[in-house]
């Protein structure tokens, strides 16, 4: 079984956990309709993310305004093979329209290892490999572009802690004769983290942040330091329901960010 699959079997567990007060009415969804809300700003958009056999079908995104779902902004279809990995991604945009495909590869351990997008007239666009270490940690990750050849444009490096924690992670640009662009230091709390079930890859899957400390490398060597704190509301199974961003730099403060699961019966 690939290391996706027993993501979404996990993360479907979760939504019929935490679907209703009373654990014992919970049997399943009747129909492809058990789905996760992950909205990173509530006041303009939110995410639904619908499951179905323990898979992920759609991830589809809408317009928020006072409390009401608006139009779809964007939908994201997930394509599988017959090992029932993912294919294929499909983006589409609010009225259905192919915007981009995302191509995708796997090594001999499951894991995803190359991801090529290309746009709607099938032209590559972009390529990122992926690496890992000998427990299957994400610790590089390499993004190009195309033009004529695939060029290189950023590399990321992630570190870890002794309970396989992202500590550290440091982007270089390889385009560039400044190349460093980033360094960010992590703390987290010891609770449940969802995000990473809306996401293809990310080395984030264990617990929530408590504070991101960013260090950005400008062009003239000075320096600019971001830090951003986290305060979670949980609901009993372990999960956030709702956090508090602020950051030291205003104008990237986010008031209220929800992850809610819902499971429709």
């Amino acid at each position: 079984m690939s290391y996706l699959k027993i993501v979404f079997s996990f993360a479907l567990l979760v939504l019929f956990l935490s679907c209703s007060d009373d654990k014992s009415s919970v049997i399943g969804p009747s129909g492809p309709d058990c789905f996760l809300v992950a909205t990173t700003d509530s006041s303009t958009k939110y995410t639904e993310v619908i499951y179905w056999n323990d898979n992920v079908l759609k991830l589809q995104t809408f317009s928020f305004s006072n409390g009401e779902k608006g139009d779809m902004l964007s939908s994201v279809e997930y394509e599988r093979n017959f090992l029932n990995e993912f294919k294929s991604i499909n983006v589409l945009d609010g009225n259905g329209n192919l915007q981009s495909v995302d191509s995708i590869s796997f090594n001999s351990k499951g894991l995803i290892d190359e991801i090529i997008t290309y746009n709607n007239k099938y032209e590559r666009l972009e390529r990122v490999t992926l690496a890992y270490d000998n427990q299957n940690n994400l610790i590089e990750e390499r993004v190009f572009k195309f033009d004529i050849n695939w060029i290189i444009k950023i590399e990321t490096e992630y570190i870890y802690d002794s309970e396989n924690r992202v500590v550290t992670s440091v982007r270089n640009q390889k385009t560039s004769e400044e190349p460093l662009i980033d360094s960010t230091f992590y703390t987290y709390d010891n609770m449940k983290n969802i995000d990473y079930m809306t996401k293809l890859y990310t080395p984030f899957k264990k617990n929530n942040f408590k504070s991101v400390e960013n260090v950005y490398y400008l062009n003239d060597g000075k320096r600019i330091t971001e830090y951003t704190i986290y305060v979670h509301e949980y609901n009993e199974e372990g999960y956030p329901i709702k956090t508090t961003i602020t950051s030291s730099i205003p104008e990237n403060s986010i008031k209220y960010q929800y992850n809610t699961i819902d499971c429709q019966k």
